[in-house]
């Protein structure tokens, strides 16, 4: 449908009760009826009349709880009163009590009664209630704060069901407004994410019915935001931008009593980052005293002084406030390594040293003393962590086994594998340890996880469906899950019923990449776990949300011997096999196949199905994520088809969809062919038996004869 000489560009429609369409077009804004296909109404700028629009092109359409229609155009912003047909012009003049551009691109109306202008020069609202003396207030990019608007020009703007305003700006990514801080969180296209943004230039946005978001890009297609939004955050280093992290290898980490993370990187130095901004500070070898850029671990020491664990750099004692280091090493101290993996401290002020082959090293800092403890006496012993339990004793992972250190008389537990005890640790590498309730204890090693009674000694493998044995970090939420980073991705386990359910890189996880023993759970319940190479991830277990809504399943395809079965006169599909519920076939037809979809795009690779062919089996076939049906050599019959479909959450779909398959035999596999040969038989029986008495009445004749 072409609108002569009313434009040829429409950018926004909007539907009147009456049916109507209003039309936003680069020759005005127009009123179309669809059903004479004639413009009842046409309104444009005219330069000499103000109460006309402001400007020549419309972008787009939103109306008000006043039925007042909204319009932004490439000059300002104007209101329509569809009743009268008058329009108010809202000047694009700078200054704080008008807009900071005249060309605007796209409106929205908010739960709160806000109207929202996005501009080329930044994000402005004003609510309605004032519409008539409106005080506009702005929000514009900031290069010094890291919360500020992603970018300045705004393209795209969407409300979801929530309530949630989204911000699509051009060549700055996708942004999320926080209606309590007046901040705003980005998502942008990063190279070495799959899961993230294709391109920052944002085109259109939308919401499904799952409350995934599909963000339109340029150039790079469409890109669908993650079910649970900020749930899970990824951090990494981006060469050239001091604001990131300072090396991709994290080995541990540190909430300070302010609230702040200090973050230990392999190759970096130590990291000092504000989870409220999100900001980045760095203290390396080259702009400090720190003795190695290989930070392994950070702990609180006395007087606010961290001690910093390193590679070959010894201890470091690090005074904030002053900024200034000092280190302890084998050359100053009695020291027995300078690669220090873990700290902790005792009640009595020593330290209690993770050490590389000296095990576990207690270190009394007064008297420059140090005894090492080893897992196994007579060999060299890599501790990786110290964690202390709530009754004061330290669980002490080694690549030889686990240590429980007893501070009051320095007595230590050791528990190494012994294949000829069901009840021993299973693997000599420990790698996390979380304390559950009761003196139990779960133990993350690289040959899977155990449950630890410390009064008895005796370990029990939990089986579950992890995704990797190799445990590297594990932490335990509010709700009393438990977070595991394994080398084939992260996962989270309910104790209480064994429930594993799985988190990938389309979550914004680290993928297979974790590291061992870095980890942390912080004070607000935010959990923090390292990775080799690819940065950390902040994980908010209670942001996390459950998709319960059931995907619709649908049958995507439909083959015969492998080959898809197109619709037509002579085809065994009269329509496509969406819209089929009845299927006729050939005994020459009896090996075919379905390609299912659920129609849930939150992680599709994560749906699952079941499928069964009624008449031929009872029991429906766990397909897991494999989406295709295949059944070959089918004896003719009736049978009917039933697939069903969960999401990634494991909601099922009950309901599922059923096709009936009808496949009919070769004539002589049929009933009345069947009959037919039963008559012939029995015919000629009959005819062969009346021949013989014939023949038997005609020689009996001949005898009496003679």
């Amino acid at each position: 449908l072409v609108l002569d000489g009313f434009g040829t560009l429409i950018s926004s429609i909007l539907e009147e009760e009456s049916g109507n369409l209003w039309l936003a077009s680069d020759s005005g804004l127009l009123l179309f009826n669809p059903e004479t296909r004639k413009i009842v109404r046409h309104y444009r700028h005219d330069p000499s009349d103000p109460n006309t629009l402001s400007g020549g092109e419309v972008r787009h359409i939103v109306r008000d709880n006043s039925g007042n229609l909204w319009l932004a155009s490439s000059k300002g912003l104007d209101r329509l009163d569809p009743r009268t047909g008058r329009v108010t012009r809202y000047a694009g003049t700078r200054g704080s009590a008008g807009l900071p551009s005249s060309e605007l691109y796209k409106l929205a109306i908010d739960q709160q009664k806000y109207l929202w202008i996005g501009t080329t020069r930044g994000l402005c609202r004003f609510s309605l209630d004032q519409a008539e003396r409106p005080v506009i207030e702005c929000f514009r990019h900031d290069t010094s704060d890291p919360r500020s608007l992603a970018g300045d020009f705004c393209r795209v703007l969407f409300i979801d069901r929530q309530g949630t305003l989204w911000i699509g700006t051009e060549n700055a990514g996708l942004d999320r407004f926080n209606y309590d801080t007046r901040t705003f969180s980005h998502s942008k296209s990063d190279p070495d994410n799959p899961s993230s943004l294709g391109n920052n230039s944002i085109y259109s946005l939308i919401e499904d019915r799952t409350g995934a978001l599909w963000v339109g890009t340029f150039a790079a297609g469409i890109s669908v935001s993650r079910q649970n939004g900020d749930a899970i955050l990824h951090f990494a280093r981006y060469p050239g931008n001091t604001n990131s992290l300072g090396n991709n290898s994290v080995a541990d980490f540190l909430e300070d009593r302010d609230g702040a993370i200090w973050i230990c990187t392999d190759g970096g130095g130590l990291d000092h980052f504000d989870p409220r901004t999100r900001r980045f500070q760095h203290w390396t070898t080259a702009n400090s005293g720190l003795t190695s850029d290989a930070v392994l671990d950070v702990f609180p020491g006395p007087d606010g002084n961290l001690l910093i664990g390193t590679w070959a750099g010894g201890l470091n004692v690090f005074d904030p406030r002053r900024n200034t280091f000092r280190s302890i090493t084998t050359r100053n101290s009695s020291l027995p390594s300078d690669s220090i993996f873990e700290i902790a401290a005792d009640d009595r002020g020593r330290l209690l040293l993770g050490t590389y082959h000296f095990g576990l090293v207690v270190y009394d800092p007064s008297r420059d003393t140090s005894k090492s403890y080893v897992c196994d006496p007579g060999t060299v012993s890599n501790a990786l962590l110290i964690q202390r339990d709530s009754a004061g004793d330290f669980f002490v992972g080694t690549e030889n086994g686990l240590m429980i250190f007893h501070p009051p008389d320095d007595s230590v537990r050791a528990f190494r594998p012994d294949e000829n005890s069901p009840t021993s640790l299973v693997s000599r590498k420990v790698q996390a340890v979380v304390e559950m309730s009761d003196g139990i204890y779960y133990i993350a090693t690289d040959n899977g996880l155990q449950r630890f009674e410390k009064q008895s000694g005796k370990f029990a493998t939990i089986e579950a469906a992890f995704p990797s044995n190799d445990i590297r970090g594990m932490a335990k939420d509010k709700g009393g899950h438990v977070w595991m980073a394994t080398t084939r991705g992260l996962c989270r386990y309910t104790p209480s019923d064994g429930q594993v359910k799985y988190y990938t890189r389309a979550d914004g996880t680290l993928g297979n990449d974790y590291n061992r023993c870095a980890y942390m759970t912080s004070s607000d319940g935010s959990i923090y776990l390292g990775g080799l190479s690819n940065g950390f991830n902040i994980i908010y277990p209670d942001r996390i949300a459950e998709n319960r809504l059931p995907p619709p399943i649908v049958i995507t395809d439909f083959r015969i011997a492998n080959r898809t079965v197109v619709p037509g006169p002579n085809s065994p599909l009269k329509q496509p096999i969406g819209m089929t519920r009845e299927i006729h076939l050939s005994y020459l037809q009896s090996s075919f196949s379905f390609e299912l979809a659920a129609l849930d795009f939150s992680n599709p690779e994560r749906n699952r199905y079941t499928f069964k062919l009624e008449g031929f089996e009872d029991n429906w076939n766990e397909a897991g994520s494999q989406r295709s049906a295949i059944y070959t050599n089918i004896s003719p019959g009736d049978y009917v088809f039933k697939a069903r479909a969960s999401n990634s959450d494991g909601y099922w779909n009950d309901t599922g969809v059923s096709v009936v398959i009808k496949i009919t035999p070769p004539f002589w596999g049929t009933w009345w062919f069947r009959i037919l040969v039963l008559a012939v038989v029995t015919g000629t029986v009959l005819v062969i038996a009346a021949n013989a008495r014939r023949r038997r009445r005609l020689l009996e004749s001949m005898n009496r004869q003679l």
